[in-house]
């Protein structure tokens, strides 16, 4: 292998490290957790207006139901369509604003088993709200996916992240596919340290 060489300023990887060093361990973890909330409400700022589109339209629905319903009071069958028609819209506004405070919310590391397909499933408006509305995403899941432990906050980030920088190099739009896969790995790599069956997002 051949390759170019380049000075190492070893003084400045050493003030570095003083500094890690200096900084409690407590204190670190603070720090990176407050680094987290604050990608985490900026790409939030980003998808805002998608978020009120959507909420707007679900109180259009649920309006209209209501008028609806009072116009023909005197139809109980119609009336329970209309009835019910808002209701769905109610339970999807409280989804939208759920999934909103979950993500916005400052938390610890919550690592727990679960499957990547089933979190990209439930995450999949933001990934759209984060793409905007030039940009489709697509969801490609693989069917025998491990299940993994994973904290959903920082996945749920990170996917955002490669969707949004996605979307950024695409100024003219395009479509992003989000894929999972099962990947068995037979020998160490640089990327994977050893031996093992993981689960794969690209």
């Amino acid at each position: 292998m051949t390759g170019s060489a380049f000075p190492y300023d070893n003084k400045t990887r050493a003030k570095r490290d003083e500094r890690q060093v200096d900084m409690p361990l407590g204190a670190r973890a603070a720090a990176q957790q407050r680094e987290r909330a604050t990608h985490r409400l900026a790409a939030l700022g980003e998808m805002t207006g998608g978020i009120v589109h959507d909420f707007r339209n679900l109180l259009t629905v649920i309006g209209s139901g209501l008028r609806l319903a009072e116009k023909r009071a005197e139809e109980p069958e119609s009336v329970r369509t209309y009835i019910a028609a808002a209701r769905q819209g109610v339970d999807r506004g409280i989804e939208l604003t759920s999934l909103v405070l979950a993500f916005a919310k400052h938390q610890e590391l919550d690592i727990h088993a679960g499957n990547l397909n089933d979190f990209l499933r439930s995450f999949e408006p933001f990934l759209r709200y984060g793409a905007g509305p030039d940009v489709r995403v697509e969801l490609e899941l693989g069917s025998d996916i491990p299940d993994c432990l994973i904290d959903p906050a920082l996945f749920d980030s990170a996917v955002l992240n490669l969707v949004m920088n996605a979307r950024d190099a695409m100024p003219g739009g395009g479509e992003i596919r989000v894929t999972t896969e099962r990947l068995v790995q037979t020998a160490p790599t640089p990327e994977l340290p050893g031996p093992e069956t993981y689960a794969c997002v690209r």
